[in-house]
């Protein structure tokens, strides 16, 4: 009883001390002010409910001291469907005081912010180190510095020159705001991370905004609430990278694509769903599959009359005025669409697919990662059967968001399984499994007796929580972005440029990460990304000796040291990279 009892108060919060004693005693006048038909539970959670139903009634509680005898004959009468009942019973209180509390808009919308300003708080935390600046990121932060600075996409391979290339994997839409503010803010780390920051929140703002006009507050704050605890939201989403902006414009274009079904002048806002896909898809290659997915979307929804020629028209405009100045600005020089496109399509040349496909059907079934993205799918493909039997509308933006999800998996399947790339199917699926599965619990609850079901409602609600408990302990001490919360990695690099002299030359061995810390120095540097290095030239000033100092990954210059030993030697050790000397000769 003692256990029980103190369980029930610390969910339910009830100010009564012993809530499952049957012997009390009231009123008439009480008993006609409680509904006791919305009361579901039969067994000791039945005392439970009842005085938390004359609490709610405004009634008041005297607890009055009695002498307790344990049973000294017959059998208990509890069984295990009555302690199932008492175990769910205080969660059930739990779900209608939250649902209560928050049915004003004014607390929805005080929630809402409390969430985002959760999310601000585990986005700025330790923001410059954590994660570390890594490869990717090197790559993108320097063709924003050189277009801020010398006005091209491009990179500083040689000293004074910089080289446009257009096999990279993001595109203006990234790019050019994160040149606009490091020519306002300057290049330093923070800079370019509180930019991403922006688009983190900006894309945080929009889902609960896309989700509540959708399905209404309740499902909102849900999902919001599951995003903004997320914890790879913030490893992907914090450095400088095209997921989370590419993810912004696509939930922007969801957004507009509501708006459409919605308004009665709809070209305007047809214009600004297709600006947004054609943005979303030049932000990151991975997201070209969201034009797909909107043209499966648009033709099979044409009979509902949601879409009409004209709509149609000015969407494809505005993907092709965004995809047009995308195709300007990364394709005017150097690679040709047709190979930049079919490096897209392989970008880890891979020479066996079939085997690459299998390789990764098998991960989809086996890791924690993708079995939860399987989850999340099969929750939002039931709730789409279900709507579709009862023939219940179903928005053009959820059939786009779906599609693209889907497409994402299957794109997959093509390449290195890296968990990164499910990231985006991760974040799409998320962004409707609160409303899935509202849809589901309706649906059981309708088909089933409702007492029997009743506790659906508070066990989905407690999942929510306590996925979002989950992911808040992940964030503060056990995740990938966590791991790096005591580094110091930025910091030490930021410290050793700014003593080196001035005149000491540099170059850097394939790691972009650590270059982007040397701009505005004279320095060589060497890329090898997926699909091969930008250029080789470059490799003559080590074959030649003729910089001061090389910094390489410590098990690149140990596979491949035959290349550096002729003129250089390891002077020391640093995260993992290695600082080569030049060789001082000898008179």
């Amino acid at each position: 009883s003692f256990g029980g009892n103190f369980y029930v108060n610390i969910i339910t919060g009830i100010p009564v001390r012993y809530s499952t004693a049957g012997f009390v005693a009231f009123r008439k006048s009480t008993l006609d002010a409680i509904d006791l038909d919305a009361i579901p539970s039969t067994g000791y959670a039945y005392q439970i409910e009842f005085k938390n139903a004359v609490l709610k009634a405004g009634k008041k509680i005297t607890e009055v001291p009695i002498q307790f005898v344990e049973r000294k004959v017959g059998a208990s009468k509890i069984s295990h469907k009555i302690i199932l009942e008492a175990i769910y019973a205080p969660w059930r209180i739990l779900e209608k005081k939250i649902v209560q509390h928050f049915t004003s808009r004014r607390n929805q919308r005080l929630l809402a912010l409390a969430l985002l300003a959760l999310a601000a708080f585990f986005a700025l935390f330790r923001l410059s180190e954590s994660p570390s600046v890594w490869y990717d990121e090197g790559i993108y932060t320097q063709m924003a510095m050189n277009l801020s600075d010398h006005g091209v996409v491009g990179f500083q391979l040689s000293p004074g020159e910089i080289t446009h290339v257009s096999r990279v994997t993001v595109g203006y839409p990234l790019v050019v705001p994160l040149a606009l503010t490091m020519k306002v803010f300057g290049t330093d780390i923070l800079v370019s991370r509180g930019l991403m920051v922006a688009f983190l929140l900006g894309f945080l703002a929009l889902a609960y905004l896309l989700i509540k006009k959708e399905f209404g507050y309740t499902a909102a704050l849900g999902t919001l609430t599951l995003l903004a605890t997320f914890p790879p939201l913030y490893g992907n989403g914090k450095s400088v990278l095209g997921e989370v902006p590419g993810l912004f414009f696509f939930v922007l274009a969801l957004w507009c694509l509501y708006q459409v079904s919605v308004r009665v002048q709809r070209s305007w806002w047809a214009f600004l769903a297709g600006a947004s896909l054609g943005l979303c898809a030049a932000t990151k290659p991975l997201f070209l599959v969201s034009l797909g997915a909107f043209a499966i979307a648009s033709l099979t929804m044409r009979r509902g009359a949601s879409w009409s020629i004209r709509d149609v028209g000015f969407a494809l405009l505005g993907i092709a005025l965004s995809l047009g100045v995308w195709f300007g600005m990364q394709f005017s020089t150097g690679d040709s669409p047709a190979v930049t496109l079919a490096f897209y399509a392989n970008p880890y040349q891979t020479a066996s697919l079939g085997t690459t496909i299998l390789t990764n059907v098998k991960s989809l079934i086996t890791g924690a990662t993708p079995l939860y993205l399987l989850f999340l799918m099969g929750v939002w493909s039931v709730s789409l059967v279900i709507r579709y039997v009862k023939k219940e509308h179903i928005a053009l933006s959820e059939h786009t968001a779906f599609l693209t999800a889907v497409l994402i998996i299957v794109a997959y399947l093509r390449i290195v399984g890296w968990y990164r790339y499910l990231f985006p199917a991760q974040i799409i699926a998320l962004l409707y499994a609160v409303p899935s599965l509202m849809v589901i619990v309706r649906e059981v609850r309708m088909r089933v007796l409702f007492r029997a079901t009743a506790f659906l409602r508070p066990f989905a609600v407690g999942g929510v929580m306590l996925l979002s408990i989950i992911g808040i302990y992940g964030l503060s001490s056990n995740s990938w972005v966590a791991e790096y919360y005591g580094s110091h990695k930025t910091a030490f690099w930021e410290q050793y440029f700014k003593t080196a002299p001035v005149q000491e030359s540099f170059f850097f061995y394939d790691i972009p990460e650590v270059a982007r810390f040397a701009h505005g120095r004279a320095y060589y540097q060497y890329i090898a990304p997926a699909g091969g290095p930008f250029s080789t030239k470059e490799l003559t000033a080590v074959e030649q000796g003729l910089v001061d100092t090389i910094i390489v990954r410590t098990d690149t210059y140990k596979s491949e040291i035959s290349l550096f030993s002729k003129h250089y030697r390891s002077t020391g050790e640093y995260y993992k990279y290695s600082v080569l000397e030049k060789q001082k000769l000898l008179p």
